[in-house]
């Protein structure tokens, strides 16, 4: 895997003072595979979709089905952003407790993953709901190399309803 590069730059856009590569952050995201022990056992197609309000503050919708349930469930947080270089923020999923994140893209625009400080949680997240097992193994890598057991990873899959494509069948 290719040495990583700081996903954001120290030039500007015009939207409050916001890096001009963060903007790159926002929008929807598919979770490909994740550790996360607060997600019940049984919820797929996990999806985040993200929106920086202003230079502080970032708006966190999580989307997810529980599996046999024709219902697509929605989640809002809110993330207080502490640096934008790379993109970390302070996200209170669970009250009281506050869980410090890190967006890092690692391959491209297309990929990327969501770690926290403690290790307890990493997402691999891409813009489709499928990526390219080599791409999927480097991350792998990369993820190992920054102390995370990747065989707690749980592969989320993703259905024709909630995604115009299906999950790259060579992840199963």
């Amino acid at each position: 895997m290719e040495q990583q590069q700081n996903f954001y730059h120290p030039s500007t856009s015009s939207k409050n003072s916001i890096p001009a590569k963060m903007a790159l952050f926002e929008g929807k995201w598919y979770v490909i595979a994740c550790i996360d022990k607060s997600l019940r056992k049984n919820q797929i197609e996990l999806t985040k979709t993200f929106k920086i309000k202003s230079n502080n503050f970032i708006e966190i919708q999580t989307g997810f089905r529980i599996s046999n349930s024709p219902i697509f469930q929605i989640k809002n947080t809110v993330g207080r952003i502490i640096t934008n270089a790379p993109l970390t923020w302070k996200e209170h999923s669970i009250w009281p407790f506050k869980i410090t994140y890190t967006f890092e893209n690692v391959t491209h625009d297309n990929c990327a993953i969501i770690s926290d400080a403690k290790k307890k949680r990493l997402f691999i997240i891409a813009r489709d709901s499928f990526i390219k097992t080599n791409i999927y193994e480097d991350i792998l890598k990369y993820s190992q190399t920054k102390g995370y057991n990747t065989g707690l990873l749980q592969l989320q899959e993703h259905t024709a309803s909630n995604s115009h494509q299906m999950i790259d069948p060579t992840l199963s």
